[in-house]
């Protein structure tokens, strides 16, 4: 076990590379809202030794993007599977506009949302890290298409209409077959396979779950977890049926699925992670670093090594004994 320091502010969502060498960690402003982001920082999978640090108002930033000078207020960062992309959602009055960051060059750019949006809501990228998807739309007529970007050639794809109201958070398979979207009280998902002549079958889900809720997909991408504080639902992407879980505690923060599937990391509001089997939910362990709320959960590629992020900007990652 080791402990880590990723910045000042509690860590808000932490991943490892696919070569498993680096964790990539964004914190938050704990002071402000927790999805006010301000930094992301690459660290030492293995020493826990900050590689680089990347301040999302830096100077580049401010030197690069044309609204710099009226934006007064970050949004999310959404940080590519390999490190190398993020994208930051920058406020500007009603306007929420999106950034897109490049590690290899350390340049900043401006996402074009087309003549009628205004507004970036949820954003997610490929597990190879080459196509990058957000919701635009309106300040009252909510997400009305996802755009999409092929990072290899920089170019635009053409984007896609979205039939709910507002997706604010997206999720891929890491196939890249299946795109899920949670909305305020609804999920909608789609296999990429069925569009069509410019149209997507859409498949939607009612569940009663709050603002917080949040989307994970299983590594093989046949099932689709929603985490809601007390109660977790796992819905199976081929039947559609869909199994809830009302987990006791003070609620979950995050969700994790090890890479063979056979295990959920779950990270808990009073500081506790707990190891479950996914098939069951038996309890098989559990843990408390000390480290106060844990708001982020992830396995390293190889399965062997969970890391864990606080909300005082320390984390910690330990070998899996189970």
């Amino acid at each position: 076990m080791r402990y880590f320091q990723a910045g000042a502010d509690a860590v808000e969502s932490l991943s490892f590379t696919p070569n498993g060498e680096s964790l990539v960690c964004v914190d938050a402003d704990r002071e402000q809202q927790l999805h006010k982001h301000r930094a992301v920082h690459w660290l030492s999978a293995r020493t826990g030794e900050q590689q680089r640090t990347l301040n999302l108002r830096e100077e580049a930033w401010f030197r690069s993007i044309s609204y710099a000078a009226d934006c007064h207020e970050t949004g999310q960062a959404y940080v590519s599977p390999n490190g190398l992309w993020v994208a930051v959602q920058r406020y500007i009055g009603d306007p929420v506009l999106l950034d897109l960051w490049y590690a290899k060059t350390g340049e900043w750019r401006e996402i074009d949302l087309g003549e009628h949006w205004f507004v970036v809501e949820g954003v997610c990228f490929s597990a190879n890290s080459d196509l990058m998807i957000f919701a635009c739309g309106t300040d009252g007529g909510g997400t009305r298409e996802l755009g999409r970007l092929d990072l290899q050639s920089e170019q635009e794809v053409p984007a896609i209409d979205f039939p709910g109201y507002s997706a604010r958070q997206l999720q891929l398979t890491q196939d890249g077959q299946r795109l899920a979207a949670l909305t305020y009280g609804s999920v909608f998902t789609t296999r990429i396979s069925s569009w069509t002549a410019g149209e997507v079958n859409w498949t939607k889900l009612d569940l009663e779950i709050s603002d917080s809720a949040s989307l994970r997909f299983s590594p093989d991408g046949k099932e689709l977890a929603i985490v809601d504080g007390p109660q977790l639902f796992f819905w199976d992407c081929e039947s559609g049926a869909v199994v809830k879980r009302v987990i006791e505690g003070d609620g979950i923060n995050d969700l994790a699925y090890s890479p063979d599937g056979r295990l959920h990391a779950l990270g808990y509001e009073d500081g506790t992670v707990i190891l479950q089997e996914r098939e069951t939910g038996r309890e098989v362990k559990r843990y408390d670093w000390k480290i106060g709320r844990v708001a982020s959960v992830a396995f390293a590629p190889d399965g062997m090594t969970i890391a864990a992020g606080g909300d005082d900007g320390r984390g910690v990652r330990w070998d899996v004994d189970a």
